[in-house]
């Protein structure tokens, strides 16, 4: 019998909810209120059927943004690495894994390529990294034992030793366009020619925004990710593609 953990297939979405939870108190807060308001204030026909909408479309963008939430992470095929096939990564060499604080995907990608040679990198910097979420996330999973602590500006890791990075969820936790260009130089420095960094991502465009909603502005244009990466002479982009409609993945080379 397989000793390993069962996974809840509403576990992504139930992380959401975990970790964002004051957000979801306040809706409901919010729409019990407002539902309080009509059962027991005299109000306007007119007054009643907006305040009414509000609850209705308030509640209902909400539940679309959990179901949304629950087919990227728990359904689709992000949720399994199958896109990892299309971009032909060899199954040896120095791999490394760089996240920023929370970290659910070292252990899928070390089951993925399980004879490589793996380091496990943490970004975060409570003076920089300072959501609430990434803290309870944190509280909630803390890394594994072999994580390295390093600073997204200098990584003091082997130069020119790396075949593969991975940013999966991450580099969006760096704010700052010039920042991520720091992030991106080191990333030149440490892959070796012809290695690949692999980094998914959610954008800042439409599919997202109608999902998301404000929510969105926590994400990136493609054109901010083009110009952090165009920036760094020696890196290309040799791919992008999509995983649903929200996510890219982009697949960059050192020449």
């Amino acid at each position: 019998m397989s000793s390993e953990k069962k996974i809840s297939p509403f576990h992504g979405v139930a992380n959401i909810v975990r970790f964002n939870w004051p957000i979801y108190v306040f809706v409901i807060v919010g729409l019990c209120f407002l539902g309080l308001l009509i059962l027991y204030l005299e109000l306007t026909p007119t007054i009643k059927m907006i305040l009414t909408g509000l609850i209705a479309g308030t509640a209902g963008f909400t539940i679309l943004t959990l179901l949304v939430s629950w087919y990227i992470y728990d359904v689709s095929e992000l949720n399994t690495y199958n896109w990892l096939e299309r971009i032909k990564i060899p199954q040896q060499g120095n791999f490394a894994n760089i996240h920023s604080g929370f970290d659910e995907t070292s252990e899928p990608l070390k089951k993925r390529f399980p004879v490589a040679n793996w380091t496990l990198c943490d970004f975060y910097n409570p003076d920089y990294n300072t959501e609430g979420s990434i803290l309870r996330a944190r509280k909630r999973y803390p890394c594994l034992s072999e994580t390295i602590v390093i600073d997204h500006k200098d990584w003091k890791l082997q130069q020119n030793g790396y075949d593969t990075l991975f940013c999966i969820f991450s580099v969006h936790e760096i704010r700052s366009l010039q920042e991520k260009k720091k992030f991106f130089e080191q990333s030149a420095l440490h892959l070796k020619s012809g290695g690949k960094l692999v980094m998914a991502e959610h954008q800042r465009d439409l599919p997202n925004f109608l999902v998301f909603g404000h929510g969105a502005f926590h994400f990136f244009s493609f054109s901010h990710w083009k110009e952090a990466i165009g920036s760094i002479p020696s890196l290309h982009i040799t791919e992008v593609f999509k995983v649903t409609p929200f996510i890219k993945i982009f697949v960059v080379e050192k020449k």
